[in-house]
């Protein structure tokens, strides 16, 4: 279970981080920074809970 809810994460946190660099204008470049920080963390996370999941699996 916890395997498909990081994958979903994952998925919707890759869209997010394409729409902001490609489609997304920005104010300045902290808003642009901390966005893209906070969703690479997300990514960073979903792939962590991924792999510990694959790994669980007998």
């Amino acid at each position: 279970m916890a395997f498909i809810l990081a994958l979903i994460f994952f998925v919707l946190c890759v869209i997010n981080l394409i729409y902001n660099v490609f489609i997304e204008k920005y104010a300045n470049g902290l808003e642009a920074v901390l966005v893209m920080g906070v969703t690479a963390i997300g990514i960073w996370l979903s792939w962590t809970v991924m792999k510990m999941s694959i790994g669980q699996k007998k």
